[in-house]
């Protein structure tokens, strides 16, 4: 999916899917003749673009759309670079998915200048979560979150962690799900210098519920870089975990309920500077996980989607059409049988105009997740059912033998609907 585009819109920096639409945000996209940004709404059905998403008081370097979140038929949209309150104060809005009207600009209360408001932002139960993770709360850089009402645009609270100290950036990301704000602190020195951490909140009464640190963590980490909640799981991605050499990146799923570590989850073919866990999205039990620099058949990143339940690793998504430097993960979402992963360094409406990739995996027997079924995929089928691997239960009997084989063969020999 690409919109009316042109030489460095960005298309693709956020992505989020909503019901029937894609929303993917192209924060240096044109109107009025400024680089204010705007938001893309495209149908999932077609891929062809809706409406276009600008805000009423929009002005140059806004960057509207850096960051986004959908609920029911709202979006929620950051614009760190608005000036109202001083350079790069910071501001959000939130739109009716519907008709495409604006209905609150939100400002923090007490803004000011470089907070960079709305550099992440969350949307649900009610709340619009903004982070402004470059404010000088407990100290330079420290950073903070504030909650509004999302029907009055009333601000409701601010969220500052209890051991919180400059340079942290608290509020880098943030997510909402089962009534809890998830915030993270990519900068936190937990395990040594700009290791991480991630904090839960209590969404009603702002309490502090629990700070979340791996067990294993190190300098230089980055844990809570992404974040992402649904149900009784919290993903953070730690993009600098150097467990497969620098930058190869990791994605960590805890209890919500508890704060317990599920599992660490790490690429099957996990590689140095692939930054694994740039990006994150849940839905139920399917994780997709973005790795933008990892170079692989068309060096131009990947994205994986994961089982939480099981940790198998389902499929490994990459463009048709990928080259150098596209940046293919820099941002993922994820509902139901559907994933969209972006590429806003793609070239196709000039350069690093940008774009999205939408995979549906209902049609299984595309193992490689390309949207094509072909001779790739059985080839990878062959050597997924030589190794033993759980991929190739493909009758998910627990059993690999011959008759998953034949079943695999006969999906492949049907094609995708």
């Amino acid at each position: 999916m690409t919109q009316d585009g042109s030489t460095r819109d960005l298309l693709g920096l956020s992505v989020a899917i909503a019901d029937d639409l894609i929303a993917v945000g192209s924060p240096l996209d044109y109107h009025n003749g400024r680089r204010t940004g705007t938001v893309c709404l495209f149908d999932i059905a077609t891929g062809e673009q809706v409406v276009k998403l600008q805000p009423d008081e929009g002005t140059d370097g806004d960057y509207f759309g850096e960051q986004l979140a959908v609920s029911g038929g709202t979006i929620a949209v950051g614009a760190y670079g608005d000036d109202t309150l001083g350079d790069r104060t910071g501001a959000a809005y939130v739109f009716d998915l519907a008709s495409g009207a604006q209905h609150l600009r939100l400002l923090p209360s007490d803004g000011s200048p470089e907070d960079e408001f709305g550099r992440s932002i969350a949307l649900g139960e009610g709340i619009v979560a903004a982070g402004a993770y470059l404010r000088d709360k407990v100290g330079q850089d420290s950073g903070c979150v504030y909650l509004f009402n999302s029907t009055t645009g009333e601000e409701v609270r601010q969220l500052v962690p209890s051991n919180g100290v400059a340079g942290d950036w608290f509020g880098l990301s943030v997510a909402i799900g089962s009534s809890v704000v998830a915030v993270g602190a990519p900068y936190a020195d937990r395990s040594g210098p700009r290791s991480g951490t991630v904090y839960l909140f209590d969404i009603t009464t702002g309490t502090e519920l629990v700070e979340l640190t791996p067990a294993d963590g190190a300098p230089g980490e980055v844990f809570g870089w992404s974040v992402a909640i649904d149900g009784n799981y919290v993903v953070v991605g730690a993009p600098a975990d150097d467990d497969f050499g620098y930058n190869s990146g990791a994605t960590y799923v805890f209890e919500l309920s508890s704060g317990s570590l599920v599992r660490k989850f790490t690429a099957d073919d996990a590689s140095e500077d692939a930054r694994f866990g740039t990006s994150v999205a849940l839905d139920r039990d399917c994780m997709v996980i973005g790795a933008h620099y990892e170079y692989g058949d068309n060096e131009a990143g990947v994205a994986y989607l994961f089982d939480v339940t099981t940790g198998e690793q389902r499929l490994k998504l990459l463009q048709s059409d990928g080259s150098v430097g596209d940046l293919f993960g820099h941002a993922v979402a994820v509902k139901d049988n559907l994933a969209v992963v972006t590429a806003p360094y793609d070239d196709d409406n000039g350069r690093d105009s940008g774009s999205a990739y939408l995979f549906d995996w209902s049609c299984r027997a595309d193992l490689n997740g390309d949207g094509l079924l072909d001779t790739r995929d059985f080839l990878l089928f062959l050597s997924k059912w030589a190794a033993d691997d759980s991929v190739a239960d493909w009758n998910d009997d627990g059993v690999i033998n011959t008759q998953d084989f034949i079943a695999y063969l006969n999906s492949w020999t049907a094609g995708c609907p």
